[in-house]
C-alpha cells in the first residue's frame, strides 16, 4: 500500500486599511490536487480543484506591535474513481470508488514586534488552531492540532535573515 497527496494553489489576495491602526485582507486560493494511492496497481493518478478562502485582520497595537488573527475555509478534494478493483474481469462488475479529501479548516492568532535593535529585528509567535476532526478523510488519521509557530528576521541593508521554530502537537 502507498498514497501520496500533492496539493499546489494559486492564492490573489487583498487588503484594505480600515483605520490608521486596523487593516483586512481576504485571499481565494484555486488548488490543485493529485491523489495516488492507497492500493499499488489497482489504483490511479487522479486530480481534482477546489477553492480555499481565508480572511483576516492585522491590528497596530502600538508603532511596533501588532496584532493578527485569520480565518481559513476547509479545501475539499474529490478525487472520482481513485480506485479501481477488478476481482474476475468480464464476471464481476468492478468495485469504483471516489476518494474525498478536505483540508483543514484553520484559525490562527498572532503577535509581532519589530522594536529591537532600531526596527532591524523582527520577532513574531503565532498561534494556530487546525480543525483535522471535521475533515474528510484526515478527520480518522489526527486529532484537533494545536500548532505554535515562533520567528525571527533580521535586516541588514537590502539582506534578510530568517530564522524559525514550529510545534504542532
Amino acid at each position: 500500500a502507498s498514497s501520496a497527496l500533492v496539493a499546489f494553489e494559486v492564492t490573489p489576495a487583498m487588503g484594505v486599511d480600515l483605520t490608521d491602526r486596523l487593516s483586512m485582507g481576504a485571499a481565494l486560493s484555486v488548488g490543485i490536487g493529485i491523489f495516488d494511492g492507497p492500493f499499488v496497481g489497482v489504483s490511479a493518478l487522479r486530480y481534482d480543484y477546489a477553492l480555499r478562502g481565508l480572511a483576516g485582520l492585522n491590528y497596530d497595537l502600538t508603532r511596533a506591535t501588532t496584532l493578527g488573527v485569520y480565518y481559513q475555509t476547509k479545501q475539499g478534494f474529490t478525487f472520482d474513481d481513485a480506485i479501481r478493483l477488478e476481482i474476475a474481469p468480464n464476471v464481476f462488475d468492478p468495485i469504483i470508488r471516489d476518494i474525498k479529501l478536505e483540508l483543514p479548516a484553520n484559525i490562527g492568532f498572532g503577535v509581532a514586534n519589530n522594536k529591537l535593535m532600531d526596527g532591524q529585528l523582527l520577532l513574531a509567535v503565532d498561534l494556530l488552531y487546525k480543525f483535522w476532526g471535521s475533515a474528510d478523510l484526515f478527520r480518522a488519521i489526527y486529532d484537533n492540532q494545536f500548532v505554535f509557530q515562533a520567528g525571527a528576521q533580521y535586516t541588514s541593508g537590502r539582506v534578510r535573515y530568517r530564522l524559525g521554530y514550529a510545534y504542532a502537537e
